[in-house]
């Protein structure tokens, strides 16, 4: 089925075998197993959207995971190297601004 434009909103959506094209995700948990997709104009995910995949599927390396890192890369982030992560600490006590 194709989706156009459309925003899905607390509902649990299969990827496999759809093409999406600008679509917005506000809370919803979208399903992928592998199976063939389209993406247009890239996915949002708002209010705890997330993806799970299913049995088998590397979440790092298949069609998704690529065609979100590509999305992203458009829309002017960037994956970081091993050394930028290296000794970052998110608990660490942020500086002082007072």
């Amino acid at each position: 089925m194709k989706y156009v434009d459309r925003t899905f909103v607390d509902d649990g959506i299969v990827l496999d075998g759809n093409s999406f094209t600008r679509c917005t995700f506000d809370g919803c948990v979208a399903f992928y197993n592998g199976g063939p997709l389209e993406i247009v104009g890239g996915l949002t995910f708002k209010n705890g959207g997330n993806i799970r995949y299913g049995p088998g599927v590397d979440a790092f390396d298949n069609p998704l995971s690529n065609l979100l890192v590509e999305s992203a890369e458009r829309q002017g982030f960037r994956q970081v190297s091993d050394d930028e992560v290296a000794g970052y600490d998110p608990i660490a006590p942020k500086k002082d601004l007072r």
